[in-house]
C-alpha cells in the first residue's frame, strides 16, 4: 500500500503538472491580452469612422447651408436688376420644393438689360 502511495505522489510527476497547469495559466492570459488589443484596435477603429461619418454630416450640411445662401443672393440681385418678380419670389419661399429654378425664375427682360 505504501508503494503505491509513493508513486502517486511521486515528485515528477507533481512538476509535470505544475509545468502543465502553469503554461494552461500563461495560454488563458494570452488570450485575455489578444482579446484586451482586439478590443482596443476596435474601439479606436469605431472614434475614427464615427468621427469621419460626423464630419461627412456636417460638411453636407454646410454646403446645402451655402448653396441655400448662393441661391437667395442670386434672388435678390434679379430682383435688384428686374429680371425677377417679386410674386415668384413670393411663391418659392411659401414651401414649394423641388428645382426652384424652373418653378420660381420667369425672366422679365434680355440678360443684356
Amino acid at each position: 500500500m505504501e508503494i503505491h502511495e509513493l508513486r502517486e505522489f511521486h515528485p515528477d510527476q507533481l512538476c509535470l503538472n505544475e509545468v502543465v497547469t502553469d503554461r494552461k495559466i500563461l495560454a488563458a492570459e494570452g488570450l485575455a491580452i489578444v482579446i484586451v488589443v482586439i478590443g482596443f484596435i476596435w474601439f479606436a477603429w469605431f472614434l475614427v469612422t464615427d468621427n469621419a461619418r460626423e464630419d461627412m454630416r456636417r460638411r453636407k450640411f454646410e454646403a446645402e447651408e451655402r448653396r441655400k445662401e448662393r441661391e437667395f443672393q442670386l434672388k435678390m440681385l434679379l430682383l435688384q436688376q428686374g429680371r425677377l418678380e417679386v410674386e415668384d419670389v413670393r411663391e418659392g419661399w411659401a414651401g414649394q420644393r423641388g428645382d426652384i429654378w424652373s418653378h420660381m425664375l420667369r425672366p422679365t427682360g434680355s440678360l443684356g438689360e
